[in-house]
């Protein structure tokens, strides 16, 4: 069931209502991946790092699971599911969290703009739809999708 407390931030992770999307947090990278990007960073001056950490985690790993994702899918239906359900929640970290581990071990390759194991954990069905996000979903999943203001991400 789709949880209307939904979206949720946490340390793990943050939603941003203007680009209705989730994205990790640097707590969660250095934590629970235990990968310390400013120290990866060269230990650049604060600001710098915090920059280049902030589009890191945004740009280069969050917008590129989500572009994906609506590649393949009707972008505000796919959009408000994310938001709203739990089991979407973790998949989407655990891709996210696969696709910088990734990044930081091997680097950026053009040819392969995400790793094969982040492609893997987006194939998990979500329990709340029972099919993939790397799947076709039609609007007859949900009868409704409420705009964002209404449905709150």
């Amino acid at each position: 069931m789709l949880n209307k407390n939904y979206p949720l931030s946490d340390s793990e992770m943050i939603y941003d209502y203007t680009k209705h999307r989730y994205i990790l947090t640097n707590d969660y990278v250095l934590n629970v991946l235990g990968i310390d990007l400013q120290a990866k960073m060269g230990g650049a001056r604060a600001i710098n790092a915090a920059s280049a950490i902030n589009v890191l985690l945004d740009v280069r790993v969050s917008m590129r699971i989500y572009s994906l994702i609506y590649s393949h899918n009707d972008k505000q239906l796919v959009e408000y599911v994310l938001a709203k359900s739990p089991s979407a929640r973790e998949m989407l970290k655990n891709a996210m969290g696969t696709q910088l581990l990734h990044l930081v071990t091997y680097g950026e390759n053009e040819k392969q703009w995400l790793s094969k194991e982040a492609y893997d954990v987006l194939l998990t069905p979500i329990e709340e739809t029972k099919k993939s996000v790397m799947y076709r979903w039609y609007r007859n999943i949900l009868q409704y999708i409420p705009d964002y203001a209404e449905g709150g991400y």
